[in-house]
């Protein structure tokens, strides 16, 4: 008869006292096993220790599953959403945040996004956050459990400056375009928040970083927020404002290596995008009569650039500078000299123009002081002769119009012209070939100036004695004519006084006409006076002079008239700026 374990039922061997796989003894004799066998009948079995553990472990995670189920419906359940929301907004916990909200799509937020909504929930406090979000239903927790997450009320940038090459990062992390709607690119959704926006603008032409704050708290889904930012990136073209005085086949604009053709009406193809805050330059290459000209780098910072190009080599323009301010100096000494010889920088023609300036009567005193010229007036003049430059000038003299023998009272003169310049190739000089008057209401906004000598020219020596000779013997000459008709005068009215004036009183003459009026008298002598004319003046001692004149009278007597020219000779003394004849050295008839 076999034998079974009445612990386990595993059967058991024979002659084995103890059961080899739970360690239970076994009965070791007949009345034992009936005994057993009675029992088992009678008395319920104790459960297995297997079975006991399986109920315990089933027994367990019925309480579990329970206890759960109890947490799982409180952890999710809304106002257990809302409560750690607001707590993790409090510690600023941004891993819980970001766990804890969803935009409305579903899709998760990165750290930036939350990083921005804290900042605003800063500014604005904590009635931002509840205005902007909500508790949703998201699904089932491991399919049994309802789930719910704090939603955002979704927000979208919109950049309205659609180019290539540009794009946007917000508080750092590259948001690609969402979409396109009525000329905008909207960047979303983000979480509402205080953003810090980085345009960046990558292309051919350069590179640029435009920093900026963006806040987003629309309270509409759908909204959007314009990026204020200023993106200086735009399409560009250039325009030549004086393009009629270069010859524009030949002349190009410079640009990143690139050569940029200019057109009939001095632009440019538009080009770009390009960067228009000044970080980028073009260069004008004009070409022109006596060369190509290389302008300075301009600043690109607008998307229509006017600018001009250069007409002349900075080299050539300091020339020029030279030339006009020799011109000036040599005005004064041609003016001083009455003739156009002093000017040396000017061609034939620019002296016909100037030879009108030249006064014929008065004398001229005058100095340089300053030449002012205006760079940006500089034109190209081509005409049939020659090719001209034309400047805007204006020259700061202290100059007098005087009689020779007058000292010079100086004043200042501001006399503006439009100086043209041409160019000579043989010798690479430039000259003035013309200058005209320039009428402007505003004055000369002058770019650059040379300041003059500051040194008078005036009449020669030569002239001045030749005048103060001139002079002199104009006033003899009147003197003399004033003591001949004053002498006719005394003659036939027989009375000495009306000349007496006129002569020293104790020189020779004065007794001998006194002498000579009464002998006239009493022949019966008039005279009648035709005319003189004076023919030297030669010095005899300071203040001294032997004066010859040839008279012409007609001599009347009571029976005949004779009309006779004679030479006559007089010492004339000058007695306190006053002339006197001292002396008839003779008389001669002619």
């Amino acid at each position: 008869m076999k034998r079974f374990c009445h612990e386990c039922g595993k059967e058991a061997r024979k002659g084995e006292n103890v059961c080899i796989h739970c360690g239970t003894p076994f009965i070791q004799n007949e009345e034992n096993v009936k005994e057993g066998i009675q029992n088992k009948l009678e008395v319920k079995e104790p459960m297995p220790k297997k079975q006991k553990r399986i109920w315990q472990i089933i027994v367990g995670v019925f309480v579990i599953v329970i206890g759960f189920s109890i947490w799982a419906n409180s952890y999710h359940s809304p106002k257990s959403v809302q409560k750690r929301f607001d707590k993790a907004i409090i510690k600023e916990d941004r891993d819980k945040i970001q766990k804890l909200i969803i935009h409305s799509d579903g899709s998760s937020v990165d750290k930036s996004e939350v990083e921005a909504f804290l900042t605003l929930v800063k500014e604005e406090g904590k009635t931002a956050a509840s205005d902007l979000t909500d508790v949703v239903y998201t699904g089932k927790f491991l399919g049994i459990y309802e789930k719910y997450k704090m939603q955002s009320v979704d927000q979208f940038a919109a950049n309205n400056k659609l180019l290539e090459g540009l794009s946007f990062t917000f508080n750092g992390t590259d948001t690609a375009e969402s979409e396109r709607e009525d000329e905008l690119a909207l960047y979303g959704p983000l979480l509402p928040g205080v953003y810090n926006v980085e345009a960046l603008f990558e292309s051919e032409y350069g590179d640029a970083t435009v920093e900026g704050s963006l806040t987003l708290r629309n309270n509409m889904h759908g909204e959007y927020e314009l990026i204020d930012l200023d993106i200086p990136i735009d399409y560009v073209t250039f325009h030549i404002e004086n393009y009629e005085n270069i010859k524009l086949e030949d002349s190009y604009i410079e640009f990143n290596d690139k050569k940029l053709s200019i057109m009939d009406e001095g632009e440019t193809k538009e080009i770009g995008p390009l960067l228009i805050d000044g970080s980028q330059q073009i260069t004008i290459v004009a070409s022109l009569p006596w060369g190509e000209v290389t302008s300075e780098p301009i600043d690109i910072d607008d998307n229509n650039l006017y600018v001009n190009a250069e007409l002349i080599t900075q080299e050539d323009y300091d020339e020029v500078l030279d030339v006009l301010s020799r011109f000036g100096e040599e005005y004064v000494k041609s003016m001083a000299a009455k003739s156009t010889k002093p000017f040396k920088s000017v061609t034939s023609e620019g002296k016909e123009i100037l030879k009108s300036n030249i006064s014929n009567y008065d004398e001229y005193t005058g100095q340089l002081d300053l030449m002012e010229a205006d760079k940006d007036s500089m034109s190209v003049d081509t005409n049939e002769d020659q090719t001209e430059v034309k400047l805007h000038t204006q020259f700061h003299f202290q100059n007098d119009y005087h009689e020779i023998t007058e000292t010079p009272d100086l004043s200042e003169e501001v006399i503006s012209w439009v100086v043209g310049l041409s160019y000579n190739k043989e010798d690479s000089k430039w000259v003035i070939a013309s200058v005209n008057h320039l009428n402007s209401w505003n004055g000369l906004e002058a770019t650059d100036e040379r300041k003059g000598s500051g040194k008078p020219q005036g009449p020669s020596k030569e002239a001045i004695s030749s005048a103060e000779d001139n002079e002199l013997e104009a006033e003899l000459e009147e003197f003399v004519f004033d003591y001949t008709s004053a002498s006719i005068e005394a003659i036939n009215y027989r009375d000495f006084d009306l000349v007496s004036t006129y002569i020293e009183k104790d020189g020779p003459r004065y007794k001998e006409a006194d002498d000579y009026i009464d002998y006239l008298d009493s022949k019966d002598i008039y005279e009648e006076w035709y005319g003189s004319e004076l023919e030297k003046v030669e010095k005899e001692d300071d203040d001294i002079w032997k004066v010859t004149v040839i008279e012409e009278f007609e001599i009347i007597k009571p029976d005949s008239s004779d009309i006779k020219k004679f030479r006559t000779i007089l010492i004339i003394k000058q007695i306190d700026n006053e002339f006197y004849v001292n002396k008839l050295t003779e008389t001669n008839e002619i």
